[in-house]
């Protein structure tokens, strides 16, 4: 599997990737991994097949989703991807062997899992799927879906554009939390993993780390939609391995 978060995705492919948060996963069943800009656009299908063939991943159905920024969430019942991909937000399964994907250049991925590997999920959340609740709704669906509780899980969010870049207009401020929200040189900035961390306490879940590395000032590891407009997109994904 991939190395610590940092490292290479393997000693072939140098700085293709990196593994979720700033340690491993605690069970070692979970595999939470974001490539990097060098890995090339994830929108690309032959740079997505590549980064799927890495060890650990290569040989497991990829389930991808039409993300729309809201707070959708589907749960995978097989090992066979729906088609079309689904409209929504973000995934969630207790199937193993399969590999949960979404697109980001500036919005968090989150991974969840359960703490002895009962299910995992992955999310993406943007500004606007923060503000519509997309946390606590992540949380709820492993207790919908699977009978676990908040403190079972386990949260690690990926890089994305931090509170140094993120600059928003009031309109989009007023949406969060004052904690999350950073006044300076006449403008506000949102603190995005301030705003998440909140909710994930407020839901009742009490283990977490984030990676403090920021897409827009790291453009040289990661893509970024508010640095250059651009279409290309890392790819967030998380399977779980057979008992």
């Amino acid at each position: 599997m991939p190395e610590s978060s940092g490292s290479p995705a393997n000693a072939r492919s140098p700085y293709l990737g990196y593994t979720l948060g700033m340690q491993d996963p605690d069970c070692a069943r979970v595999h939470p991994f974001i490539t990097s800009r060098a890995a090339g656009s994830m929108k690309d299908e032959e740079a997505r097949r590549k980064a799927l063939s890495w060890p650990g991943f290569e040989g497991r159905p990829a389930f991808h989703l039409r993300q729309v920024h809201g707070t959708e969430i589907v749960a995978v019942r097989s090992s066979v991807p729906p088609s079309p991909a689904p409209e929504a937000d973000g995934w969630i399964t207790n199937v193993p062997g399969v590999v949960l994907c979404v697109f980001v250049a500036d919005c968090m991925p989150i991974c969840m899992w359960e703490k002895s590997g009962k299910a995992i999920g992955i999310f993406h959340a943007g500004w606007r799927g923060l503000a519509k609740g997309m946390v606590s709704e992540a949380v709820k669906a492993f207790q919908t879906h699977y009978g676990i509780e908040a403190k079972d899980l386990d949260v690690r969010i990926g890089p994305h554009i931090g509170k140094c870049c993120y600059r928003v207009g009031p309109e989009t401020a007023e949406q969060f939390r004052p904690q999350a929200r950073i006044e300076r040189e006449g403008g506000i900035y949102l603190d995005l993993v301030m705003e998440a961390a909140m909710a994930l306490v407020e839901s009742g879940v009490d283990s977490m780390s984030a990676d403090g590395r920021c897409t827009s000032c790291e453009n040289d590891k990661f893509f970024s939609f508010r640095r250059e407009k651009t279409d290309s997109r890392m790819m967030a994904f998380i399977t779980l391995d057979p008992k």
